[in-house]
């Protein structure tokens, strides 16, 4: 993935590694072969389901809002991230050497525990925290090789940690390009 120069994402998401080297391989080897990178910022109904990730404990009924929760971030549904990388085999003319960045919608921590509340009929019960203090707590788990510390560095990237949150207004979204339909946070599309 072509990250800007003043952005490192192995020091935020060092398990990127893998998938950073792939790609450049195969674009340094583009002559012989054809490569697609779609890239969907965090899988939002997969984050839910995994309680304290992102900060929402939904089975709890708690949330740690991160830096006043108005970070805006890029969410993508599962099924929004299957109809990307099928519309993208299916379209190899508009994706061929490309990173295609898709997404449902853009989001803050606000307007998820707004909907969670308002979905749930009950109100959340409410932590502060920073994103730069849920990073480097968890960085030092991974380095203890614990499974927490990695998914804590996702959500901290998720929500701003080395700039890696919010692409559609730096990157460009191929949502329409690929006819993906633009859904909202309660699930739907649009």
């Amino acid at each position: 993935m072509p990250w800007p120069s003043r952005i490192r994402p192995l020091e935020y998401i060092p398990f990127l590694v893998d998938k950073i080297q792939i790609v450049d391989y195969l674009k340094a080897k583009q002559d012989k072969i054809s490569w697609t990178a779609v890239i969907t910022g965090s899988m939002f109904d997969w984050g839910l389901n995994i309680p304290g990730f992102g900060g929402f404990n939904v089975p709890a009924r708690t949330a740690t809002v991160f830096d006043g929760g108005d970070i805006s971030y890029e969410a993508t549904s599962l099924d929004q991230v299957g109809r990307a990388i099928a519309r993208s085999l299916k379209n190899p003319h508009l994706t061929k050497n490309q990173d295609v960045y898709v997404n449902s919608f853009t989001v803050t921590q606000n307007k998820v525990l707004s909907s969670l509340e308002r979905v749930t009929n009950e109100k959340f019960t409410l932590s502060k925290d920073t994103v730069e203090s849920l990073w480097q707590d968890r960085a030092t788990k991974v380095k203890e090789g614990q499974l927490l510390g990695t998914l804590s560095m996702i959500a901290g990237s998720i929500l701003g940690k080395g700039g890696l949150a919010n692409y559609s207004k730096t990157k460009g979204l191929w949502n329409e390009t690929l006819g993906l339909p633009q859904e909202d946070l309660a699930g739907g599309t649009v």
